[in-house]
């Protein structure tokens, strides 16, 4: 889908009128369901400076982390559908959480409405310094000729990273056992220390790490090579249209007026396009690029479900 969201570019048909120009009312709160600090912390809160200075008007991001995004994510479901709560989304909560938890309060399908798409993160499978291996090709090589010696460290057993891999290994056949890990950090340090051999990690994540030759980047997860670090070959060039990202991307209860959709759709691809914030993103290793319709959000959202299901049935995941 990467393919599509680096050209995809349409116009949201909600359709305007004039009883849209009084939003905002009051500031806009966007809510991120992760602690402060992340990728997805750090995104909002240049998108609610920059859309503040755009509007006119107060927009603040408020963390409710917990429950693997649930927390914050009903905290906007049950709140009033005006627009001025903005919920952060990603893959967990708009793809994977419906798929993997056998109940939530809310209803994903019905209530979630995702306005935006405009940032991704692509993935990196990395390898302790001391493997004899430097790509996928000679990864799934190795674990052929050593059966049962392979453990990869990710952040979540249920997140997009580990899914990710497990798609990597059917796609070429091979076997590598996973290891969850508390976050991103302790993941990648379980590398370095040669605790697990391999690892997946948001590039962003581990970029300085590469570049600090302390672990190997075996491939990123992008339909091409990050121009950050050009070096590093794409999993595509081995597993043909292989991709896996963490996207991000914004949403609001779908009770939501659509004329302030189709206002906050605008202000969010306005504040998302600043020039400064595309070059820092990029830089660090990020995928950045113009909003998609509801059509093409809705594709990329289906075709991920279909991916994930399969695995996630396969491997009988159940929170």
């Amino acid at each position: 889908m990467f393919k599509h969201l680096l050209v995809g570019v349409s116009l949201l048909g909600f359709g305007v009128s004039a009883s849209a120009a009084d939003f905002p009312t009051q500031p806009i709160e966007i809510v991120v369901p992760y602690a402060a600090g992340g990728v997805a912390d750090n995104i909002a809160r240049h998108i609610a400076k920059n859309m503040t200075e755009d509007l006119d008007q107060s927009v603040v991001v408020i963390n409710k982390p917990g429950g693997n995004t649930v927390i914050g994510t009903d905290w906007v479901l049950k709140s009033k559908a005006d627009g001025h709560k903005v919920l952060m989304v990603t893959n967990t909560n708009a793809v994977l959480n419906p798929l993997i938890y056998s109940e939530l309060p809310y209803d994903t399908d019905e209530e979630l409405q995702v306005i935006n798409v405009n940032f991704a993160a692509p993935l990196v499978l990395l390898a302790n310094n001391d493997m004899p291996f430097s790509n996928v090709s000679e990864l799934k090589a190795y674990s052929d000729e050593n059966p049962g010696k392979l453990n990869y460290s990710s952040a979540s057993a249920t997140g997009p990273l580990s899914l990710t891999v497990e798609r990597l290994k059917r796609a070429l056949d091979f076997d590598m056992e996973p290891i969850a890990y508390s976050g991103g950090n302790p993941a990648l340090m379980a590398v370095m220390a040669g605790d697990v051999e391999v690892g997946i990690d948001a590039f962003s994540g581990s970029m300085a790490s590469i570049k600090a030759g302390k672990v190997k980047a075996l491939a990123v997860t992008s339909d091409e090579r990050l121009q950050v670090m050009p070096e590093i070959p794409a999993a595509s060039e081995t597993v043909p249209d292989f991709v896996g990202s963490v996207w991000y991307g914004f949403a609001v209860h779908s009770d939501t007026d659509n004329e302030i959709q189709q206002a906050l759709h605008d202000a969010i691809n306005r504040a998302a396009a600043n020039p400064e914030l595309v070059e820092m993103l990029i830089n660090q290793g990020l995928i950045v690029f113009e909003g998609m319709g509801p059509e093409e959000i809705t594709t990329m959202i289906e075709s991920e479900k279909v991916d994930f299901a399969a695995i996630i049935e396969e491997l009988d995941i159940k929170l």
